[in-house]
């Protein structure tokens, strides 16, 4: 846990010091000069933001009820894995052109044919464009991060009967994205993929996704 946080962290780090590319090579700048956030022109993306990601989920799924005297009785465990059905939308804003927050909503299930796990989570959402001083195609390269909590639970899909339920989850997510078709300015189209880590006394779970991410920028 700690070193994907600490990876994390290290996205919001590489964006900040891509700003570095566009200094020029000698030469002392003016402070009207300096590239920043705050008087650097946005070219791609600024103002309110918003996004959905929609994709498939695939990964696995460990726990017990939500009760003291079953958390860790191996008579109590369900487990499983399978694919299914993940997305997520968030609003926030654009600070630059290579750093924006939001803060969102997730919805993950996947399983067996037959059990299924379902989680729903709230988000702090950061992503960054480490390479957009670079240019081209690789200015529209990014790399996100989530945080926050949620809940999920563990069922049969028969008749829905609950085997587990996690209580608070610890959720991290880390992830990629390629905004590869604009359309009118202000709308990103692109694939993505992600990888997730969702934990509490009761439950972890463990998975992926791939799939298509929209946002929409109000600028610039």
């Amino acid at each position: 846990m700690k070193a994907i946080v600490a990876i994390a962290w290290a996205l919001v780090l590489v964006a900040w010091r891509s700003t570095a590319f566009a200094a020029p090579p000698e030469g002392r700048l003016d402070a009207d000069d300096k590239p920043s956030w705050e008087n650097a022109p946005a070219t791609r993306r600024s103002g309110f933001t918003a996004g959905v990601l929609a994709g498939m989920s695939f990964g696995t799924v460990a726990g017990y009820p939500n009760e003291f005297s079953k958390i860790d009785n191996a008579a109590y465990r369900a487990a499983t894995s399978g694919v299914g059905s993940a997305g997520m939308i968030y609003l926030g804003g654009a600070l630059t052109d290579w750093f924006t927050f939001g803060f969102g909503f997730s919805r993950s299930s996947y399983g067996s044919s037959r059990l299924v796990t379902s989680g729903s989570t709230y988000l702090f959402h950061i992503e960054a464009f480490p390479l957009f001083a670079r240019g081209g195609r690789l200015r529209d390269l990014a790399l996100f991060a989530d945080f926050g909590t949620g809940t999920a639970t563990i069922r049969r899909r028969s008749d829905d009967g609950q085997y587990s339920s996690s209580g608070s989850l610890s959720v991290v997510g880390l992830g990629a994205f390629w905004e590869t078709w604009r359309l009118v300015g202000h709308i990103a189209l692109g694939p993505y993929a992600s990888g997730h880590y969702q934990d509490s006394n009761a439950m972890s779970r463990y998975f992926g996704e791939f799939g298509v991410r929209g946002a929409f920028y109000g600028g610039p």
